[in-house]
């Protein structure tokens, strides 16, 4: 067969032939919209492989399901051996996963338009090998492909992973002062480097986070006198609470610093009294 649901043979030439002809009709037909896709571009790059082995390595997709990565995709040219990459693939869903406390990767395939293999990102043994005239109307391997990474269900364990995580007992740790002053340090740098704002401007960036995270500390001792029982999704700062509150790309500004402002108000009206 010389043409499937996406594309001819004769399309497929290179890698970035593969991606425009092969792999992004394919994620259009599981259902993924631009907004899912983390492209190459966007994707930060790890190393792989320990000693003179090692190599810096990223792979061309990164699917979003409720905004955190939960499949990866790397494409090669169609002349490639996609078993060469099987190991890099795997270790840099490793890489992720370990970034997060709920693990959000839960997939990743190759492909070299000719051959597609999907993998879960901690098994060695592929879940699915699919060949280029598998990819047609009706095909018994083309369904099994949607059941396991079409949008819907990449969404469905998203959600039940962040359930899980929220539920979890959340472990109050004490932190030296010495600890604090280089957290301060690096979060001060890091506003300073990747908001690109000045000294001055990055250190009020800093105050608001130090405030909110005053605050949210308050109330987490006022509503739970047992810590024992503080669970993940009680806490405010937690990554996966901040995910799941904001589109913006700023947290801090919105909503948490400006729902700060408010409650300081409402505190200030509340206990202060004015007289003639």
């Amino acid at each position: 067969m010389q043409t499937n649901l996406f594309c001819s043979r004769s399309n497929l030439s290179n890698e970035a032939s593969v991606e425009t002809w092969f792999v992004d009709p394919l994620l259009k037909f599981l259902g993924f919209i631009p907004e899912d896709i983390n492209l190459k571009t966007s994707l930060k790059e790890y190393k792989i492989g320990k000693g003179s082995k090692a190599l810096w390595y990223k792979p061309d997709y990164a699917i979003l399901a409720n905004k955190f990565p939960t499949l990866i995709i790397d494409a090669k040219s169609p002349d490639e051996d996609i078993s060469d990459w099987i190991q890099q693939c795997a270790s840099y869903c490793l890489e992720i996963n370990r970034t997060f406390e709920h693990h959000p990767v839960e997939y990743f395939f190759l492909t070299n338009g000719l051959s597609l293999r999907l993998y879960k990102w901690d098994k060695g043994a592929p879940l699915l090998e699919m060949e280029f005239d598998d990819f047609v109307a009706g095909n018994t391997k083309l369904g099994k492909l949607r059941e396991f990474i079409d949008k819907s269900h990449l969404n469905t364990i998203a959600s039940s992973k962040e359930k899980a995580l929220l539920e979890t007992h959340f472990e109050m740790k004490p932190v030296t002062l010495k600890q604090i002053e280089e957290l301060f340090v690096k979060l001060h740098r890091f506003i300073w480097t990747t908001e690109d704002k000045a000294p001055s401007p990055a250190f009020t960036e800093l105050m608001k986070i130090v405030f909110v995270k005053i605050k949210k500390d308050r109330e987490l001792h006022e509503r739970f006198p047992d810590l024992a029982k503080l669970k993940v999704g009680d806490v405010v700062f937690s990554l996966a609470w901040i995910k799941g509150q904001t589109e913006h790309e700023n947290p801090i500004n919105d909503p948490l610093f400006k729902n700060l402002i408010k409650d300081l108000e409402k505190e200030i009206a509340s206990k202060c009294r004015f007289s003639d």
